[in-house]
């Protein structure tokens, strides 16, 4: 979690925005900044300290293992990080519980001091002149008291003080040493000298100018002891100090009433002098409630400047405030549990409040808040637990930013780019301070950084930049966060390349004497230019002319010529590849041009090199290109053949069509018969067919000099005698509109319709079935109730049949009634859903369909509109175009894209478009028509889509075009030639020309006539809500010059299915508000005919019903007095009230007996110390938190009153009176005696003075013994224990009459231990007198250390008692060995067996000690099971250990019977249940279900599970000293 005070992230961000760049230097002032919290101590640590003199900070801290201590401490300069210097001094042993041993103290000449309390009573002083690498030891002598909590501090004079803490009678009081120079000390003396003054420890020290402050704290006061705060001074270093001032002698300003001193306790003082004033903190505590933080300026003559002010706010537990100032301003830190558990704060005031802050949020509990302040920050540390191991945080300053990470867009890092328009994003970094904003800079100086001021806000995360020039440019950005801290650079960069390569140097092939190629087969071949990043060529061979067209011209002449005659040649557009060389075979005769360019990596083109040649070698030969086929009138096929080699070097004199070209033939012209006409070279036509089958056909010529030539199978004629040309084996399908392969799919809506009619089919069998059952139960009803009086047979058990009588709550009226409504729901549902599924279906349907057919009409008229206008790049008509999307209400744009006009490769560029996001997706900073380029998700398909295009249009038309080509150069070589035949000729394939390319411009249509869509566009069903745009694509091809590229630009039309979504929802709306009227109506109908049937049926017996419902109900059954049913009828129902009046009757009797017990068991709990309820009622459980003792106690009566009881009562917050009792017997005597008891023990301590007499407990002993003996209850006494508690030095006297065994758990040894008190009679037994001659009531002491507890307990627990059972979970007896032989805890012949006091003193070291503890039970019937405890993540409170014997107890009794019934249940204590829950790994096999108690909110029930009886109270009571 990040770390940070003062304003909320967000706030500052808006700050930043909305109300101008704000100083740095003024946040420093009002809000701090930190790191992330992080371990520090490498091992365990506990009880922090520091010290620091602004050039040298330290900080000391405990390690402890086993029973040792050694000490570990970190250095830190300004300039510096902490080092750690682990086990500088060490080990000092330790028993109980680690204390805290040292202080520490760095001089104004860098020296560290560490005073250690040994357990010597001596005190070891370490000084180290080297930042803590080596320590010298000095040891000061102590005394017989024990020495405690050292406290160093440097004088005013530059000389030490040395606090320490002595143990004098029963009573605490400090001491003090004074050195010049560290080493040599003064005697220890006494410090406070005024004897009115008690326990005097915890000395804070500081210095302002050339005096020295000391407050400590003190116990005073006679009648109300509190402990309050003094401050002296001395200007001497020590050698004399001013008198004593209470500094808390003042009215509390935040409560209304006990405002005076002595209701309050002061503690844990910590003063600091700095400027020209002191400010004292501590804690302050009321009499009824929690300490919190106080605080107070002081002058510096120790008045108090203005008053005290509460610092911590009220409701938590406020503990070890420390201050500093910190930039003039007082600032304290401390921790409380405000919000469950411990965490650590910061206080500064502001105004006139103190504002805190959590600085430990994240790291779990936190405690002992330590922080140091040098020159390059405010370090905080404190304590905090980790895999049950205490650990140092550290919370540092902010000081560090990481890099923003950055991300390139629209390219990638380092890549050649030809564009001049680049995205950069960025993600904001981690920062436990939060990201202010950033600064970036954009650059071509690799070097150059981004300056230290903040350009945009934390909100803003990509930018666009423009490179200006060629060559790599970087982009360079660092982030500033809250604390003003700068990160380092992060940087990407791209190589802007818009140069074109250099031309590429051609070498033309081999020419002969004239300046012809040697051959018309040829290969040209060039050299690549010197470019390192050539990506391939775009080359292309044109014909220019017959080879006489400029006359009989030289070779340098000839390339004069032409080159003259053909300026500005364009380079290709078609890319092909990285070979140097081009090969031709048998060209035409005539002039050529072959141009050439070359591309880069990044696109750029070269400017071309072009070669022009003369061919005159043709070698003729014979080839089919194309055949056109058209019907006349009469449905005769005419065929006209064009291709080459008709004429040259003879004729065709013979041709035929035959399907396999395996002679005979099906059909066979001749020239000479006059089958058809040659009309050129390239054309013959004249062929006429009739009535040719269906199937495909091979053409074959007869040429006389070069004999056959045949072709494939190139003309398909179908059914209905229509001809088609091509291959019509492969049937294309271009990729984007490929249907996706159909897989099985789970069609959630269909299925849950398939759900729903199983469903309401069964419902509908359910309700039919529930009306019939209704209608015989009735009539059971009455059978059953004649049985019930006469026994007589029953249609079914007698206990059954009253069962389901009482469970019979609704009524069967209901029932009917529940059961046709529910008939109805289930046909309505039947019929309704999927009537609203399949309508819901075809209407999705139905919409998406007509808007796909909408579109692909609109994308045809724009598609036509491109191939009109692109080729000549007409930008003012292609910019009217996207208008027709008004057509479709859903278009929301239409874009169209082809060859740029600087481009020679296809590269999407924009010509025209409506979209208004356009700006977003080209790469230019403005639309510009043929210049700025598309990217969207459709671009990274472009070049698949046109290979696909190119490639097939290639295979289907490539034929044609290469006539046309042919047809176009015979055309040339007629061009000047004005004789009649020569013009025919020319008029001929004027003509055919234009047919042909009517041919092709019909094939590339039919070819560009499939649309896509990005992402598919849904056909049937409506995907779900999110993805609603969708944008459709349809390819432009058309043919433009000899070029064989086809594919010219791609026509997108956006759409969005918001309305079709809408008009969905709004018919299924309609559907189902019509279809639940129908459905209301019908159930209104069938209530009204159920509840009409149900009156007529079932009334006779409804006054019944109720009734039995209401004695079911009734919890105290004496309410149910005078309440009697009548029933008018005559016949058996009658005679059944009758009946269950008698049995109420008896009820309430019952009840009022049970109301007389419950009473008294409330009376017996008013005297013991319990919680209770919002309702006043005493629960199970009490507690006190008092200043050196916790009290904890747990009462559960057995059955009936009895007279155990325990009580205890705080005489004056250091001592306490406690009694513990157990009266012989049970019932109404026994209890009378404890009231007795209880009563009398209140009021012998009701004036209770710390007297000798007050000491003498066994006064009170005597009394009650006086009492209950005088009473003369036959065979009743009391056995009780008696204890006064010194809750501050632990000691505790013991009376006791009778009961004479007290158990304590000893927290050094982690061990139960047991004290056995001088045997005495019971009380009532023998008078006083009597009591006298056998030794009388003795009193006897015991020492309790801190951290050891006292168990006062009755019989109850030790002696819970459980039977032994078999496997059938019979009760048997013990057959181990003969009767009397022991076995365990039990003889054999026993048939129960004890708790006992092994498992009670097992549980309570299980708990303390954190283990677990394993309940084995003899003659168990499951003997392999464990009943495993665990307590290791018990924390050792006195609660958990208390619980954990009554848990067990619990545990002990209870038995998983397999015959038990599910209503079975026993009564539990919702507390125990909780431990249970937590601590008892069986929990979930005992307890499956759990039942609230409606009477007794504190208890729950158990089911399906019994126990063997409580027969006794559990009574326990454990106190432990702090």
């Amino acid at each position: 979690m990040k770390k940070r005070t003062g304003f909320h992230y967000h706030i500052c961000i808006l700050y930043s925005l909305f109300f101008g760049l704000t100083s740095l230097t003024l946040y420093s002032q009002e809000v701090l900044y930190w790191e992330n919290p992080v371990l520090f101590s490498p091992g365990s640590a506990r009880f922090p300290v520091s010290s620091t003199n602004g050039s040298l900070s330290v900080l000391l801290w405990q390690e402890s293992s086993a029973a040792s201590i050694n000490l570990s401490l970190a250095v830190k300069t300004p300039d510096q990080n902490w080092t750690i210097r682990r086990s500088i001094a060490g080990p000092y042993p330790y028993s109980g519980t680690e204390p805290p041993i040292a202080s520490v103290v760095v001089d104004a000449r860098g020296r560290i001091l560490i005073a250690v309390s040994l357990p010597s009573n001596e005190t070891e002083i370490l000084i180290s002149n080297d930042r803590g690498l080596n320590f010298t030891a000095t040891r000061l002598k102590g005394d017989v008291n024990s020495s405690l909590a050292p406290r160093l501090a440097t004088r005013a004079d530059g000389g030490y003080y040395l606090f320490i803490t002595r143990g004098q009678e029963q009573s605490l009081s400090i001491f003090y040493s004074r050195s010049d120079d560290g080493i040599t000390w003064t005697d220890f003396a006494p410090f406070v000298g005024d004897p009115r003054l008690k326990l005097t420890f915890l000395p804070s020290h500081t210095t302002l100018g050339s005096t020295d402050y000391v407050v400590f704290q003190a116990l005073t006061g006679d009648v109300r002891p509190t402990f309050q705060l003094f401050l002296t001074t001395s200007s001497d270093g020590g050698r004399s100090w001013t008198p004593l001032r209470q500094v808390t002698n003042f009215l509390d300003p935040y409560v209304s009433t006990r405002r005076e001193p002595e209701y309050f306790d002061n503690q844990r003082p910590f003063i600091l002098g700095e400027g020209g004033s002191l400010f004292l903190a501590w804690e302050r505590r009321p009499s009824n409630g929690n300490p919190q933080v106080y605080g107070m300026e002081l002058k510096p003559d120790g008045q108090i400047l203005g008053e005290a002010e509460q610092i911590s706010p009220r409701g938590g537990y406020a503990n070890n405030p420390v201050v500093l100032s910190y930039k003039g301003r007082w600032t304290v830190f401390w921790f409380d549990n405000r919000r469950g558990q411990n965490r650590v704060y910061m206080a500064q005031k502001k105004g006139l409040d103190w504002e805190d802050s959590d600085l430990s949020a994240s790291s779990g509990e936190a405690t002992f808040a330590r922080p140091i302040l040098d020159s390059s920050g405010l370090y905080v540390f404190w304590q905090t637990q980790r895999a049950s191991q205490n650990r140092l945080v550290l919370l540092a300053p902010d000081t560090t930013v990481a890099k923003p990470p950055l991300q390139p867009l629209n390219f990638q890092n380092g890549q050649r780019l030809r564009t001049d328009r680049v995205q950069i994003g960025w993600s904001m970094p981690e920062d436990s301070s939060g990201i202010l904003g950033y600064s970036y800079i954009w650059t071509k100086n690799l070097e150059e950084v981004p300056p230290k001021s903040v350009q945009v806000y934390a909100v803003t995360n990509k930018t666009e930049q423009i490179a200006r020039e060629d060559g790599p440019w970087y982009f360079s950005i660092r982030a500033q966060d809250f604390a003003g801290n700068w990160s380092e650079p992060s940087t990407v960069y791209f190589i802007r390349d818009t140069t074109p390569p250099p031309a590429a140097s051609i070498i033309g092939p081999e020419l002969d004497d004239q300046g012809f190629l040697v051959s018309n087969t040829f290969t040209i071949q060039w050299n690549p230019p010197p470019a390192s990043d050539v990506a391939g060529y775009t080359w292309n061979l044109e014909y220019i002319g017959p080879s006489d067209l400029f006359g009989q011209l030289s070779l340098t002449d000839f390339e004069t010529k032409l080159s003259a005659a053909y300026p500005g040649v364009e380079s290709p557009l078609r890319f092909m590849g990285k070979d140097t060389q081009a090969s031709f075979t048998n060209q035409d005769n005539g002039i050529w041009r072959f141009t050439l360019s070359v591309v880069d990596t990044v696109g750029n083109i070269s400017q071309p090199s072009v070669y022009y040649f003369r061919t005159n070698k043709y070698i003729p030969y014979t080839i089919v290109r194309y055949v056109d086929v058209k019907k006349d009138e009469q449905g005769k096929l005419l065929i006209t053949i064009l291709g080459r080699g008709f004429l040259e070097g003879g004729n065709i004199t013979a041709l035929f069509i035959d399907r396999d070209g395996i002679p005979p033939y099906d059909r066979e012209y001749s020239l000479e018969k006059g089958g058809y006409r040659i009309i050129s070279d390239r054309e013959i036509t004249g062929i006429t067919v009739e009535d040719l089958d269906a199937g495909q056909y091979r053409i074959g010529l007869v040429h006389s000099g070069r004999g056959l030539y045949r072709t494939g199978p190139i003309l398909q004629v179908d059914e209905m005698g229509t001809v088609k040309f091509g291959d019509f084996t492969q049937v294309w399908q271009p990729s984007w509109s490929v249907a996706p392969k159909r897989t099985f799919t789970v069609d959630v809506a269909l299925l849950s319709v398939f759900a729903i009619v199983i469903f309401a089919l069964l419902g509908l069998f359910i309700a039919v079935r529930g009306i019939g059952s209704v209608l015989t139960e009735t009539a059971m009803l009455r059978m059953d109730a004649v049985a019930l009086i006469t026994g007589e047979p029953m249609t079914i058990e007698k206990q059954k049949a009253v069962t389901r009588i009482k469970r019979r709550g609704m009524g069967l009226g209901i029932k009917l009634a529940i059961f046709t409504i529910f008939l109805v729901s289930m046909v309505v549902i039947m019929v309704s859903v999927p009537l609203t599924l399949m309508m819901t279906r075809t209407q999705e349907t139905t919409l998406l369909q007509g808007l796909r057919d909408r579109s692909k009409v609109l994308l045809e008229s724009l598609a036509s509109g491109a191939r009109a206008y692109l080729p000549a790049q007409n930008v003012l008509e292609l910019g009217f175009l996207p208008a027709q999307t008004s057509a479709v209400p859903e278009a929301t744009y239409a874009t169209i894209t082809g060859f740029g006009s600087k481009a020679t490769i296809f590269s999407d560029h924009v010509w025209a478009t409506n979209d208004p996001d356009i700006l977003t997706k080209i790469d230019t900073p403005e639309f510009q028509p043929g210049l700025s380029r598309l990217q969207d998700p459709i671009s990274p398909r472009i070049a698949t889509i046109a290979k696909e295009l190119d490639d097939q249009a290639r295979s289907e038309v490539g034929d044609i075009s290469k006539t046309i080509a042919d047809l176009t150069r015979e055309a040339l070589t007629l061009a000047l030639k004005t004789d009649a035949e020569s013009v025919r000729r020319r008029d001929d394939i004027q003509t055919t020309t234009r047919n042909l390319e009517a041919r092709l411009n019909e094939k590339l249509t039919k070819l560009a006539s499939t649309i896509g869509s990005e992402p598919e566009f849904p056909r049937d069903k409506l995907p779900p809500k999110g993805t609603s745009r969708y944008i459709f694509f349809k390819p432009v091809l058309y043919r433009q010059g000899s070029d064989d590229i086809y594919f010219r630009g791609l026509v997108r039309l956006e759409v969005t299915i918001d309305s079709i979504y809408a008009q969905v929802d709004a018919g299924r709306k309609a559907l189902i508000q019509v279809t639940a009227f129908i459905a209301l109506i019908a159930l209104v109908i069938g209530v009204i005919g159920a509840i009409f049937v149900s009156v007529y049926i079932v009334s006779p017996i409804l006054k019944l019903v109720e009734h039995v419902k209401k004695i079911k109900d009734t919890e105290d059954k004496s309410e149910l007095e005078g309440h009697d049913i009548t029933i008018k009828s005559k016949d058996e129902i009658a005679i059944l009230g009758d009946t269950i009046n008698e049995m109420t009757h008896g009820l309430v009797k019952a009840a009022l007996a049970s109301k007389d017990l419950t009473i008294g068991k409330e009376v017996q709990k008013k005297f013991i110390p319990l919680e209770t309820d919002a309702q006043g009622n005493k629960l199970t459980t009490g507690h006190l938190d008092a200043k050196y003792a916790e009290f904890f106690g747990y009462y559960e009566g057995a059955k009936g009153v009895s007279g155990d009881y325990f009580d205890y009562i705080n005489l004056d917050d250091r001592y306490f009176a406690v009694i513990k009792c157990d009266v012989a017997g049970k019932g109404v005597p026994a209890a009378l005696i404890m009231v007795q008891v209880a009563t009398l023990f209140l009021n012998s301590f009701r004036n209770w003075k710390p007297t000798p007499e007050g000491l003498n407990i066994s006064r009170v002993v005597y009394e009650i013994n006086d009492l209950l003996e005088k009473l003369k209850f036959k065979g009743r006494f009391a056995a009780f224990t008696l204890c006064l508690f010194d809750s501050q030095t632990g000691l505790a006297r013991f009376c006791n009459a009778g009961d004479n065994i007290v158990h304590w758990f000893d927290a050094s040894s982690g061990s139960l231990q047991t004290l056995t008190l001088p045997p005495s009679p019971a009380a009532g037994v023998l008078d006083n007198d009597l009591i006298d001659m056998k030794g009388g009531y003795q009193i006897q002491t015991l020492q309790l250390d801190p951290g050891d507890v006292l168990f006062l307990y009755t019989d109850g627990i030790e002696e819970a008692k459980r039977s032994f059972r078999n496997s059938a979970y019979e009760v048997i007896t013990c057959t181990e060995g003969e009767n009397g032989a022991v076995h365990g805890n039990h003889v054999a012949g026993q048939s129960d067996e004890e708790l006992g006091y092994d498992r009670v003193s097992a549980i309570i070291d299980a708990v303390f000690n954190r283990r677990q503890f394993i309940l084995e039970k003899y003659h168990n019937p499951d003997s392999e099971q464990k009943l495993v405890f665990d307590f290791t993540t018990c924390q050792g409170t006195i609660t958990e250990a208390v619980m954990a014997l009554v848990s067990v107890e619990k545990i002990f009794r209870l038995y998983k019977d397999p015959s038990a019934r599910a209503d079975e249940r026993i009564l539990v204590d919702r507390k125990i249940d909780e431990f249970l829950m937590v601590h008892f790994n069986q929990y979930s096999y005992y307890v499956q279900q759990k039942v609230e108690n409606s009477q007794q909110k504190e208890y729950l029930y158990y089911m399906g599970v019994r126990e063997d009886d409580q027969y006794d109270d559990l009574t326990i009571l454990g106190i432990r000293r702090k």
